[in-house]
C-alpha cells in the first residue's frame, strides 16, 4: 500500500536538473519530482573494506522546487519521503529536509559563481529505531558553486562545480562536500550529466561502527548519470543511475531513480 501511494503521488505531482551556479529569473519556478530505488547489500567499515548485511531497501519520492524570488535571490528545498525495509523491519519518514538561498556573486557571458547558504532540519520516521535513511541532525551548510558553457558536443553543453562545508549538531563531525558535473547536449531534445559527488567528515572515530540509522559520521563518494529527455521547453523527464563506489562508515550501495522536470512562470500565484 506504501509503495503504490508512492508511485500515485509521483504521476499526481508536477516534478532534479542540477541548478548549479545559475539563479532562477525572477517569478521563475522550477519543480522536479522524482521516484527512487535505492539498494545496498553491503556497507564500508570505517578502514574502508566492504561488509555484507542484510540488504537495505529504500523507496523514496524526492521534492525538489526553487523560486527566482529577486534577481538576485532564488530560494529553494528539498523534500525526501522514504519508506525503508531491512530485516523483515519497515520505517516511514521525511528525512534530512533541506531549504536553501542563492545568490550570485559574479557573472560573465560564458561563467557564473554564487554562493549558496543551506539548512538541514532534524529527520522524521514513524519509528525512531532503525532503519532509517536520516539522521536527527540540524545541519548549516555553505556552499560555492561555479558553473560555465564549456562545449564539446554543442554550444549548450556545461561544467558546474560545487564546493561547501557542512556543520553538524548532534556531536557528529562536520563535513566538507564537493561535486563535479558535465552537461552534454547529444541532440536536440536529449541531454546526458554524468556527475561526481564527494562527502568527506572531518574525522570518523574509531569506535563508531555502521548502523543503517543516518546516524555515523561518514566518507562517501557517488558517481550519477542523469539522462534528460526535453518535452518542451518547460518538461523534461529524466532517468538516473547512481552508484556509491568509495566510502567509510556508510552504505555501499546503487540507485535508481526516474523523474519529471516542469519549468513555469510562478510570477501571478
Amino acid at each position: 500500500m506504501v509503495l503504490l501511494l508512492l508511485v500515485l503521488a509521483l504521476m499526481l505531482m508536477p516534478v532534479p536538473a542540477l541548478a548549479g551556479a545559475w539563479l532562477r529569473p525572477p517569478g521563475e519556478a522550477l519543480i522536479s519530482t522524482r521516484y527512487v530505488y535505492y539498494q545496498a547489500s553491503n556497507y564500508y567499515n570505517p578502514d574502508g573494506t566492504r561488509t555484507s548485511q542484510p540488504t537495505f531497501r529504500k523507496n523514496e519520492l524526492n521534492l525538489y522546487g526553487e523560486y527566482g524570488a529577486t534577481e538576485n535571490w532564488t530560494i529553494g528545498t528539498n523534500l525526501f519521503l522514504d519508506y525503508v525495509t531491512q530485516s523483515g523491519v519497515d520505517n516511514i519518514g521525511l528525512a534530512d529536509p533541506e531549504f536553501f538561498a542563492r545568490t550570485e556573486m559574479y557573472s560573465s557571458d560564458t561563467s557564473k559563481l554564487s554562493l549558496q547558504p543551506l539548512i538541514k532540519l532534524p529527520s522524521w520516521y514513524e519509528q525512531r529505531t532503525p532503519p532509517k535513511s536520516g539522521s536527527d541532525a540540524t545541519d548549516a551548510e555553505l556552499m560555492l558553486l561555479y558553473g560555465r558553457n564549456l562545449p564539446a558536443l554543442s554550444a549548450r553543453d556545461y561544467l558546474d562545480i560545487g564546493v561547501g562545508y557542512r556543520i553538524r549538531s548532534r556531536e557528529l563531525k562536520n563535513q566538507y562536500r564537493a561535486y563535479a558535473a558535465y552537461g552534454l547536449h547529444l541532440w536536440e531534445r536529449l541531454s546526458l550529466v554524468p556527475a561526481l559527488y564527494m562527502t568527506l567528515a572531518e574525522h570518523i572515530p574509531e569506535d563508531q561502527f555502521f548502523q543503517q540509522n543516518g546516524e555515523q559520521d561518514y566518507d562517501l563518494g557517488k558517481l550519477d548519470i542523469t539522462a534528460f529527455y526535453a518535452l518542451d521547453d518547460g518538461n523534461s523527464l529524466y532517468v538516473s543511475y547512481g552508484n556509491e563506489f568509495y566510502g567509510l562508515n556508510t552504505g555501499a550501495g546503487q540507485s535508481f531513480s526516474l523523474g519529471m522536470l516542469r519549468k513555469f512562470d510562478a510570477s501571478s500565484w
